[in-house]
């Protein structure tokens, strides 16, 4: 009982959120003619800030968190573009010529209708994932997924030329997911998926209800994590982080505990936080996030009888840098195993997502 209210409380609390919201602004044009492209999207990858230009080919992004962030911008059979902004306590302009795209022949799959489920089913798996959110999740035009060979056996590469359109009702969201590519090498187990992600929130529904699902789902999440080692309080909020240190003469690793404090350091040039250790890093989350005992059913986890989950990030890039808002600078810089490799789309809230009570003081 005192479980729910403190959650009731924490969904009631009024977050206060100490830094200015900014906004973007600027204009889209045809980069040839200098004409202005109206209908084009803009928007701020993996948020729910997003704008469609008008006739004049003018955008607004507003209630922008100070971070750094890329804006994509994207209309049919144009080149979309990336544009990475580090946003501060001011207003921005910026303005996006646009290319037209170049058609390229790609070797599309001619597969029988059975197949084909299977592969769409396999995407699916990969792409939304197998927990709670996942299972309940639907990809609107699955038609839009072409496959392609790949370069040598067991390799199932995907694409699509249109945005995916992805309901996820357990959160929510509806989100458009332009899909650069998808690689699965079924030999070696590995796989990926890359794009840009908008999100929108479904206007029918149970807002509070939502609202609540979040939270679980954030609680022990990788974002949940990000947030407190950049506010300094991952032990007050139950997670454990060791460092995994070679044994001189040993294939196996040592296990040293530090302290979340310990292991970011301030760049002060940048005035921005990075984890300051090279290698990996082993996390323990102590308590039971939402959807564990689900997937436990599905997958094993290791000491899954044991309460809270472990995982653990490798860095592949050093420095690692945070963004102003607590979050990776650049997703790609990590890679997970254990609980969190389970993290995929249907699971993941947008970068703009503040959870109740957590108090932001952003640099200026």
């Amino acid at each position: 009982m005192g479980r729910i209210l403190l959650l009731s409380l924490m969904l009631t609390f009024s977050s206060k959120l100490i830094f200015p919201q900014v906004s973007i602004t600027g204009k889209v044009l045809n980069d040839v003619s200098g004409e202005p492209l109206a209908g084009a999207s803009v928007y701020i990858n993996n948020s729910t800030i997003g704008s469609i230009t008008g006739p004049d080919g003018f955008y607004i992004l507003s209630n922008i968190m100070p971070g750094t962030y890329d804006i994509i911008v994207s209309f049919v059979s144009f080149d979309p573009i990336v544009h990475r902004v580090s946003v501060g306590n001011k207003d921005l302009k910026f303005s996006f010529r646009m290319n037209e795209k170049v058609t390229q022949m790609r070797n599309i799959l001619v597969m029988s209708d059975e197949l084909r489920r299977k592969r769409i089913e396999r995407f699916r798996e990969l792409f939304l994932g197998i927990t709670l959110a996942g299972e309940r999740a639907k990809i609107l035009n699955t038609e839009d997924i072409l496959f392609e060979e790949g370069k040598k056996k067991g390799e199932i590469i995907a694409f699509s030329e249109q945005p995916l359109v992805v309901l996820n009702r357990e959160l929510g969201y509806k989100i458009f997911f332009e899909l650069e590519e998808f690689y699965l090498d079924e030999t070696g187990g590995s796989s990926y998926f890359y794009g840009f992600a908008r999100y929108e929130d479904l206007e029918k529904g149970n807002p509070r209800k939502w609202e609540k699902r979040r939270l679980q789902y954030y609680l022990g999440s990788t974002m949940h994590f990000y947030h407190c080692l950049a506010d300094g309080n991952t032990a007050e909020n139950d997670f454990r982080i060791y460092k995994l240190m070679d044994m001189n003469g040993s294939a196996m690793k040592a296990v040293i505990p530090v302290t979340g404090d310990s292991i970011i350091r301030q760049d002060e040039a940048k005035m921005q936080k990075y984890i300051a250790v090279e290698g990996s890093l082993v996390v323990q989350y102590l308590n039971e996030p939402y959807y564990k005992s689900d997937l436990k059913t599905k997958v094993f986890l290791p000491n899954a009888s044991a309460k809270g989950i472990q995982s653990t990030i490798t860095l592949l890039e050093h420095p690692c840098y945070l963004d102003r808002s607590g979050l990776l600078e650049n997703p790609l810089s990590v890679r997970y195993s254990g609980f969190w490799s389970y993290e995929k789309l249907a699971n993941m809230l947008p970068v703009d997502y503040n959870p109740p009570g957590r108090m932001l003081k952003i640099n200026p």
